[in-house]
């Protein structure tokens, strides 16, 4: 890996494809990089093309694998202030349930969510 962290989502969503470019757009390309999951050796990455496909995972320099809400507060993580503190109130203990409820509810119907257009 030839940057701290990968983001892998599932590229045949629409949704997700459109929210991964949004993001590598904004949150500095440099510290992560986003690659669809159809075009990974995720074995190699210690993890299945089967949690890729139920969950957005972020996998950080040190190997460790996050899913779901984590990995999208872990990528907010390493962008500039404003997604460092979304980043925070993510990870906060009252606000994680909640994300991570709000999380799967998008993941589920990821399919039927329209794609936020390009401005």
């Amino acid at each position: 890996m030839t940057v701290p962290a990968l983001l892998v989502y599932d590229g045949r969503c629409g949704f997700c494809t459109a929210w991964a470019r949004w993001g590598e757009g904004r949150l500095g390309a440099d510290e992560v990089a986003v690659r669809p999951s159809q075009s990974l050796d995720l074995a190699a990455l210690g993890t299945t093309q089967q949690r890729a496909d139920t969950e957005v995972l972020l996998i950080t320099e040190d190997r460790r694998v996050r899913g779901g809400a984590e990995a999208i507060a872990g990528w907010l993580a390493y962008g500039p202030w404003w997604a460092r503190l979304a980043a925070a109130v993510l990870r906060l203990p009252p606000v994680r349930p909640l994300a991570r409820a709000g999380y799967r509810w998008v993941a589920d119907h990821r399919y039927r969510l329209p794609a936020p257009r390009r401005r």
